[in-house]
């Protein structure tokens, strides 16, 4: 699938060519992940909604009042609903010129067209036991994506690096983690600040009902995020760890824009300046392309899109 901006504003196919045009909103609106498997499962099966505890994590361990983090609120769905269509009004009158038998970075099947991968890139989507090879999906496949889109809207080099996320082991290092980070430099001239962060989940460490607890209203004590004094509650003490992950991330390379997911669903955040607040979004669910996503579902890639843009502060993104 190759890739090319247009002002035209004709789509059709061309039996010459094998090629036509596709809206760039449109695309980034619609766009759903491929299915991977785990162990032979496919993402979906998961049916307890709760992990078990995670390993223990000393390096996470710190002295009492080390991080601020105190509260956690909620965006504004409807707000950020309207600011995601708001902004994805800048890629109207943009189309993707694509050819059938070509492979680009513009990876993500639509429920109209599967893209057609090479089979060293589909090799990636079996056996996805951990959070590395989640982390692999969401930046060769998601990430790149999302970074081809915003390199055509701002008429950029289709090899321009400054939209690529970054492996950061450093941010947040612990034996046997159960996460994995990337970061996205804050410039060019910047490569270790960061403008946001993602941490990746393997989702049999991330099920269902631990994300509803990660993204809840609440408060946190001292002890909460500093010494995980919730010992006898797993599932909170997991996400008070995964909290601490964050504040950790953002703290170490600057940035206050952050998104967690564990590739099935998604949640996009950010820390105040002084780091005791954080806001984050309602558990985003990602349309997976075999599993019917419903015209309704808000859009995982236009989100990210948006929340990317918004940490650069691009234009068109608001402030």
């Amino acid at each position: 699938m190759s890739a090319s901006s247009s002002s035209s504003s004709s789509s059709g196919a061309s039996a010459n060519n094998e090629t036509y045009l596709l809206p760039l909103r449109r695309y980034l609106e619609t766009a759903c992940l491929q299915s991977f498997t785990d162990d032979q499962r496919a993402p979906a099966h998961y049916p307890s909604g709760r992990s078990s505890i995670w390993p223990n994590q000393t390096r996470l361990e710190q002295p009492q009042g080390t991080r601020p983090l105190v509260r956690v609120l909620r965006l504004d769905n409807a707000y950020l609903e309207a600011s995601v269509t708001q902004y994805m009004r800048e890629f109207d009158g943009i189309d993707v010129e694509y050819a059938d038998m070509d492979v680009s970075a513009l990876t993500l099947p639509t429920p109209d067209d599967l893209i057609d991968l090479e089979a060293e890139e589909l090799e990636k989507f079996s056996s996805v036991n951990h959070s590395p090879a989640v982390k692999l999906l969401v930046k060769s496949f998601v990430l790149e994506t999302i970074a081809t889109a915003l390199r055509i809207r701002y008429e950029l080099p289709i090899d321009d690096r400054r939209f690529t996320f970054r492996t950061r082991f450093d941010l947040c290092p612990a034996m046997e983690a159960t996460w994995d980070i990337v970061g996205l430099p804050r410039s060019v001239d910047e490569p270790h600040a960061c403008a946001m962060v993602i941490i990746c989940l393997h989702p049999g460490h991330l099920q269902w009902r631990d994300f509803d607890t990660l993204v809840h209203r609440q408060e946190f004590t001292d002890e909460h995020l500093n010494t995980f004094s919730r010992w006898n509650d797993h599932h909170h003490a997991n996400m008070d760890k995964l909290w601490a992950v964050i504040h950790d991330a953002c703290a170490s390379s600057g940035a206050h824009f952050f998104a967690v997911t564990n590739y099935q669903k998604w949640a996009v955040g950010k820390l105040s300046p002084n780091r005791r607040v954080a806001r984050v979004s309602h558990t985003i669910d990602a349309p997976i392309y075999d599993m019917g996503p419903g015209p309704s579902e808000q859009s995982v890639v236009a989100t990210l899109t948006y929340w990317i843009a918004l940490s650069l502060g691009l234009t068109g993104a608001g402030n």
